[in-house]
């Protein structure tokens, strides 16, 4: 039987990691239809970034199954749970996934580029941009929690990461870019 840490570990963090690659595959089939085309290596970026998610969710899978039970000794917050409600993936698995958000925002970026307008500011394309960059950067709150942190600190920036990051920057995200399809 799996544990009731290990399963809820893994019905929160696969919702979340699953709601966060909808929304970036959503981005990259919207992207040539906004920018009439893709550039020059477009796709070996896009495997990357699905081979960063993947190694992101496989590695949450095993760590948050392992490290409960004792299996990683000292290494449990690096690979295993840290231990905070919707910030659970190790340490690790918790950067291939900030690697793989800024990646995402690259490949927006290359994708967009002939979009882009300097002169209308709040044109379609740059708001998608927009959205992607500060999805990116409000991921980094989910990086202020540590072992010793106050634990007043560490929820308020964990909550930071449910709130602004997951349910405040992807559903702006997904009024740009769903009405696109």
């Amino acid at each position: 039987a799996i544990p009731l840490t290990v399963s809820r570990s893994w019905h929160l963090q696969l919702a979340l990691l699953w709601i966060s690659t909808c929304w970036i595959a959503g981005s990259l089939f919207v992207l040539p239809r906004i920018a009439k085309g893709e550039p020059a290596g477009q796709r070996a970026l896009v495997s990357a970034l699905f081979a960063l998610l993947a190694v992101t969710v496989l590695g949450m899978l095993a760590g948050t199954l392992l490290g409960p039970m004792g299996a990683l000794g000292a290494h449990w917050r690096l690979l295993g749970n840290q231990g905070w409600e919707f910030v659970e993936l190790g340490r690790l698995w918790q950067l291939t996934l900030f690697a793989a958000l800024l990646l995402w925002a690259l490949v927006v970026y290359r994708g967009l580029r002939p979009a882009l307008r300097a002169v209308q500011p709040f044109a379609l394309p740059n708001w998608i941009l927009y959205a992607v960059v500060a999805i990116a950067g409000l991921f980094v709150s989910s990086f202020v929690a540590q072992p010793r942190t106050n634990f007043v600190i560490a929820d308020f920036w964990r909550w930071m990461v449910v709130h602004m990051w997951a349910e405040c920057f992807f559903e702006v995200f997904s009024w740009f870019v769903v009405p696109q399809f």
